[in-house]
């Protein structure tokens, strides 16, 4: 049994990433856009006569203004990052940390009875897929990742390199887009669905760490297909972070209730939609396969 421990130090970092980086996004999602602009809520939210998360404690006063008279604005990418630029806000945020709506955290006004079970349990089993697929890359079990740097460093290999490891990167998007929207009409089977992804459904506007919310069993599922090009494709480590962080970004984002929209390629509103109307809006993150299944539906 020696030989199977200890875990590399890539696993463990692996490992880390998924978990802080999941619960950082979500919280830094929480307290720039629930807390600190809960005044202008018409200028961000999808959902807007939806309240729940929303802080109404003197927070808009951070950002001096208010949502009276404001025209509605759509969260730009840049705007999105940008937001967390201030002294004030991150003094703000650390002294409210306590008030951020972790997946552990039960009590929770509006959240379902088995949130707290349920999310921190598939957060620890999307993170262990993450260590094993780390693992497996440096022993050299199961997965087809590669590690290492282009043997001949001229500038016109690299550049044929780094293009074949971005077509990898749509494959694998590709891919894992292909076996969700099939893996979730398959949840949406009356039977399945009663079972397992009417958890999901729990919430019909989305808001930070809500994704997680969904049975185990089906997230074991999911995370199969998230975690699959690593088995299936010859892409570099690197190129297969990329894949996870673009796929981490979207989840996260789909169940935020905050509109973000990179036009024509990204739109939180489609996820969304399908919290309300769970007989469309299948795909993951993107539309194409329920344009051409028929089952795609815009903003009403």
């Amino acid at each position: 049994m020696s030989h199977l421990l200890p875990l590399s130090p890539y696993a463990v970092a692996a490992f880390l990433i998924i978990f802080w980086g999941y619960l950082t996004l979500n919280a830094a999602l929480y307290i720039v856009f629930y807390q600190c602009r809960c005044s202008e809520t018409e200028s961000w939210k999808i959902q807007t006569h939806n309240t729940r998360h929303i802080n109404k404690r003197e927070t808009g006063t951070i950002y001096g203004a208010s949502s009276e008279g404001r025209k509605r604005q759509v969260t730009s990418i840049s705007k999105l990052t940008s937001t967390v630029n201030n002294n004030t806000l991150i003094s703000y945020a650390l002294a409210n940390l306590a008030d951020v709506p972790w997946p552990w955290r039960r009590g929770v006004k509006g959240r379902a009875p088995q949130h707290a079970l349920f999310a921190t349990c598939n957060l620890m089993i999307a993170s262990l897929f993450a260590l094993l697929t780390a693992e497996g890359t440096v022993r050299g079990i199961g997965s087809q990742l590669k590690t290492g740097h282009p043997h001949v460093l001229g500038t016109r290999e690299v550049i044929w390199w780094l293009l074949g490891e971005s077509w990898l990167v749509v494959a694998s998007l590709g891919w894992q887009s292909a076996w969700e929207y099939y893996w979730h009409r398959l949840m949406h089977y009356g039977p399945v669905y009663r079972r397992f992804h009417k958890h999901h459904h729990f919430y019909k506007a989305p808001a930070p760490f809500d994704d997680m919310y969904i049975a185990p069993l089906e997230a074991l599922g999911y995370y199969f297909i998230l975690y699959s090009p690593a088995l299936v494709l010859p892409m570099h480590v690197l190129s297969f972070a990329v894949y996870l962080t673009l796929l981490g970004l979207c989840g996260i984002l789909d169940h935020s209730g905050i509109d973000v929209r990179l036009p024509r390629v990204y739109d939180t509103r489609f996820h969304d939609i399908h919290h309300s109307y769970t007989n469309a809006n299948f795909g993951f993150p993107f539309p194409f396969l329920d344009v051409l299944h028929g089952t795609y539906r815009k903003e009403s």
